[in-house]
């Protein structure tokens, strides 16, 4: 696969539409009262952040199954031999 500049034109629309969805998410989340929890690595995380990355995380695992996710709310970690192969990547932090 190559992702050149014609990829991403083909698919900004949806992309940015997923975008759009997760940050609605985030947004009325944040019109709740909510708590901050913490991660197996003592870093902390919200409802926003986990309902925001599945929202993301399941377009592209839909859109891109051939495009491996890295992100910080799902435990599912690609040591990094496996890693330094990858010559594409999706890295999802969505409210960063």
């Amino acid at each position: 696969m190559n992702i050149d500049n014609d990829f991403i034109l083909h698919n900004f629309e949806d992309i940015r539409n997923c975008l759009l969805k997760a940050s609605e998410a985030i947004l009325e989340i944040y019109k709740e009262d909510f708590s901050v929890m913490t991660k197996s690595d003592e870093t902390p995380v919200t409802k926003a952040d986990i309902q925001a990355s599945n929202i993301i995380i399941e377009y592209l695992q839909n859109s891109f199954p051939m495009i491996p996710i890295i992100t910080e709310e799902v435990e599912k970690e690609y040591p990094y031999k496996k890693r330094e192969d990858f010559t594409y990547f999706w890295s999802v932090d969505p409210l960063d």
